[in-house]
């Protein structure tokens, strides 16, 4: 990225927030309790702390009676929404406001939950706007939050491409695997979405600023719990890292040998059908044209991990693997790849970053980053 790609982002990114305060009147809340210090420059939500009730919010899916304005408990004010679902396994599901984002600018969602049934959390389902108001067909993004007993903050990062003016939000609770029980009260206060604030994660990453991964080293981020990666396997999909153990698989954060920083991201299955995939998935949207450098540390037990980077179109299919890796067996090992746009991928296109284990074996991954060519990778080496 030239220096002057940068100069003019940062302009833009300067003029988005001067206007986005203008016009919603709003700056980003102070939050309580030391765990985060203010996570976007200005809030782009209308009622964030559902004092006004449902104001700007409207039920899509499910038993409206599963949805309620708590004011008896709530993280800062005088209420907070609380998502109950009525009929186990029902889940309910929220449409928010659309609000303005800019190409390739770095936006978060950031807000306070907390759940009855931990590690069961809320789900979040981004979806881009046209610049002509059309939703992007097929392309999204799902951000799945583990749950905890008290109030505690959450955000995850994410960019957009240029034909996108707007992004509109939806929330869940409950899950989406009607034969399994996994219902759970989710209560949700202090919602932010807006241009990100630049946070020091000091030691606990090496992954560079300039990646457009997000939490790549699988971090609690800056006093709060960073996500952005969602688990996705036969017959549960969609759902919290944290809430799935047993059956053929299990996949969780683990801090009990990270390459670097608190904990890294590990997937263990039992399967013997090879066509059973366990995955852990993130999208990124690269700018059009840009090759990318990637770096990611891995180890495993067997030999059926592997990364894979694969373009979709609006449509929501996959084009090809532009990219990826077998993982060897062993300890902690560096893997280096390149992506370079492919004449078959769509501009701009989402790429779906899938991490998985096909068939039995475990895996770890930590430090994944995705730079532009020649930008170099990381800020300081682990350990160091």
């Amino acid at each position: 990225m030239s220096i002057t790609h940068r100069f003019i982002r940062a302009v833009v990114l300067c003029l988005t927030v001067a206007a986005s305060a203008t016009a919603t009147g709003q700056e980003a809340p102070v939050p309580a309790d030391g765990q985060t210090d203010g996570m976007c420059l200005a809030n782009l939500f209308p009622n964030p702390s559902f004092e006004e009730g449902l104001t700007g919010w409207s039920v899509a899916r499910g038993d409206p009676q599963s949805v309620a304005i708590d004011k008896a408990d709530c993280h800062t004010g005088g209420a907070s929404l609380c998502l109950k679902p009525q009929e186990s396994p029902a889940h309910v599901m929220l449409v928010g406001p659309r609000v303005p984002v800019n190409p390739y600018e770095k936006c978060r969602l950031h807000f306070f939950a907390k759940s009855d049934r931990p590690p069961i959390g809320p789900l979040f389902r981004i979806y881009p706007v046209n610049t002509d108001g059309r939703q992007c067909a097929g392309r999204s993004w799902w951000l799945t939050a583990d749950g905890t007993a008290d109030w505690s903050g959450v955000y995850a990062d994410m960019v957009f491409p240029p034909d996108v003016a707007q992004v509109q939000v939806t929330l869940c609770g409950g899950y989406w695997d009607t034969s399994l029980d996994r219902g759970a009260t989710i209560w949700i206060d202090d919602l932010q979405f807006g241009p990100a604030k630049e946070l020091d994660l000091g030691d606990k990453t090496t992954a560079s600023d300039l990646s457009i991964v997000s939490n790549g080293g699988f971090e609690s981020g800056y006093g709060a719990q960073a996500f952005a990666w969602t688990a996705n396997w036969p017959p549960c999909s969609f759902s919290t890292l944290g809430a799935f153990a047993g059956g053929e698989a299990q996949v969780r954060w683990d801090d009990e040998d990270p390459y670097c920083g608190e904990r890294s991201l590990c997937i263990e299955s039992q399967a013997t059908d090879p066509t059973r995939q366990y995955l852990v998935v993130q999208t990124v949207y690269p700018e059009n044209g840009q090759a990318y450098d990637i770096r990611f540390h891995a180890k495993a037990e067997g030999a059926n991990g592997r990364v894979v980077f694969e373009p979709y179109g609006e449509d929501g299919k996959w084009v090809c693997t532009v990219c990826g890796a077998r993982l060897k067996p062993g300890g902690w090992q560096e893997y280096v790849l390149h992506y370079v746009p492919d004449e078959r991928v769509p501009t701009p296109s989402g790429l779906k970053i899938s991490i998985c284990v096909k068939g039995p074996g475990k895996v770890w991954i930590d430090e994944l980053e995705m730079v532009p060519a020649g930008a170099g990778f990381g800020r300081t080496e682990a350990g160091q």
